[in-house]
């Protein structure tokens, strides 16, 4: 192009000493008629004076050099070239403050020094300062990930870039590696048999209270499941028994199976009570077994304050007379039964639950003894109805009895 521009000057400064220099005129900007080869040509100009280079001239045109501001490209537009440097390895090209020449790689792609002095304090710039503090509306660059469900390898080889692996919400794949620094006591993870040690680092097991020992909602067997614990922060835990397990590993045994040697079994405990101590607590709490210095289990057939022994009035007829009243709630067990005949008349005897017949015995008259007598022991003890009082009948008049009752009173 200059080497042009100077044949042209050079046409210009000859044709002063020789004669005026010849020049066509065209408003034609895309028609230059030339001379042929051999022969000398005018210059071409346009209207303004203008000299046309290789039918080019000045606009905005497909065909001119300049382009107006967001004007369409077009295939086959006209344009100059911006050439760049190939600058690999940054060399300086220009000092600051002069035209520099765009530098690219060897396979022309522009590079682009991203520096940390770049408007890193702009709400706008990609880059931010280290500690800035974050705003709303920032810019910057978006981490992307690969939803990698299938687990699938993406780096070749140790050492190789990677990118992000998520699932497709997002959320980012975390993969714990046991061999990772698992000797250090801020890590993680603890190698078997490794001694613990003050401020050692965990994973906290996250629990949900459930004292009412409720299901978890959708759980089913073989589903995971949270843990349960009290509001304490206990851990639930029930014993399952599992015949497939031997009974030296499982503290949970079935019904008639043997007990064998070395057997897991969960030991229970009594409380030494030599004094039979009358406990404080209210219907329906929970107590301990009693025992004694020997370890043996204390059993009683009732409760303090729920057994009796109790005597009848003397009886001269046959109507009923009452041993024990009826109790709210309870029945009445009797365990030993004694009766004594003052007079000289001899009777049978019917002990009844109310009007139902328990037992039945009999006395001499007075004549014969002295006084006449019945004693009996029951080893399994009479049982009364509910609310049911306990008297006797005797089966002649004029006798005079008396009869006496031991036993307890229950609700079962």
């Amino acid at each position: 192009m200059n080497k042009l521009i100077a044949f042209f000057l050079s046409l210009l400064v000859g044709s002063t000493a020789l004669a005026q220099p010849s020049f066509r005129y065209t408003t034609d900007a895309t028609t230059v008629i030339y001379a042929t080869d051999g022969q000398y040509g005018a210059a071409t100009i346009d209207n303004t004076g203008k000299l046309l280079i290789g039918a080019i001239s000045p606009g905005t045109g497909a065909t001119n050099l300049g382009k107006a501001e967001d004007a369409v490209h077009v295939t086959g537009d006209t344009g100059v070239e911006a050439l760049g440097v190939a600058n690999t390895n940054s060399v300086t090209l220009c000092a600051e403050g002069d035209y520099c020449p765009v530098a690219t790689g060897v396979n022309g792609a522009v590079l682009v020094d991203v520096k940390r002095a770049l408007q890193v304090s702009d709400a706008g710039s990609l880059l931010k300062a280290e500690d800035s503090v974050a705003a709303s509306g920032d810019a910057g660059v978006m981490s992307l990930g690969i939803r990698n469900e299938g687990g699938s390898t993406y780096a070749d080889s140790n050492g190789d870039y990677s990118p992000i692996a998520t699932g497709r919400t997002g959320s980012v794949y975390v993969a714990i590696d046991s061999n990772f620094h698992a000797a250090q006591a801020t890590n993680i993870l603890k190698l078997e048999d490794s001694i613990a040690g003050t401020g050692d680092a965990l994973v906290g097991v996250a629990a949900v209270t459930n004292e009412n020992l409720g299901s978890f909602a959708g759980a089913a067997d073989n589903d995971y499941n949270p843990i349960g614990v009290t509001r304490k922060g206990v851990v639930l835990s029930s014993l399952v028994v599992d015949t497939n397990l031997s009974p030296s590993v499982t503290v949970a045994q079935s019904e008639d199976v043997a007990i064998v040697a070395n057997a897991a079994l969960v030991k229970v405990a009594t409380q030494r009570n030599d004094a039979l101590a009358l406990d404080t607590d209210t219907t329906g709490d929970a107590q301990p077994l009693k025992g004694d210095a020997l370890g043996r289990t204390i059993t009683t057939l009732a409760p303090a304050g729920e057994t009796f022994s109790v005597c009848s009035d003397y009886e001269t007829g046959v109507a009923d007379n009452v041993i024990k009243a009826a109790v709210t709630l309870n029945r009445i067990y009797i365990t030993s039964l004694s009766c004594v005949n003052t007079a000289a008349v001899s009777s049978t005897i019917a002990f009844r639950d109310n009007t139902t017949l328990l037992w039945q015995g009999a006395v001499t008259s007075s004549t014969l003894a002295g006084v006449g007598q019945f004693n009996m022991t029951f080893p399994v003890p009479l049982r009364g109805s509910v609310n049911t009082v306990f008297q006797y009948l005797m089966g002649t008049t004029a006798t005079n009895t008396s009869c006496c009752a031991s036993g307890y009173i229950s609700v079962n």
